[in-house]
């Protein structure tokens, strides 16, 4: 897989998850772009591997 995207989930526990945890997962799954969708801070975050 290519792209990934990932809607950050309410919680403090969900936050580090999505933040932490999903980035060593999507790198493991040799994903090489996603981008994690925070609604409460408004914000995109764009990872990319190269």
């Amino acid at each position: 897989m290519i792209f990934e995207q990932n809607i950050v989930s309410p919680g403090t526990v969900n936050r580090v998850r999505d933040y932490r945890y999903k980035r060593t997962e999507y790198a493991a799954r040799e994903i090489l772009e996603y981008w994690i969708v925070d609604r409460q801070m408004q914000q995109i975050t764009i990872y990319q591997w190269v």
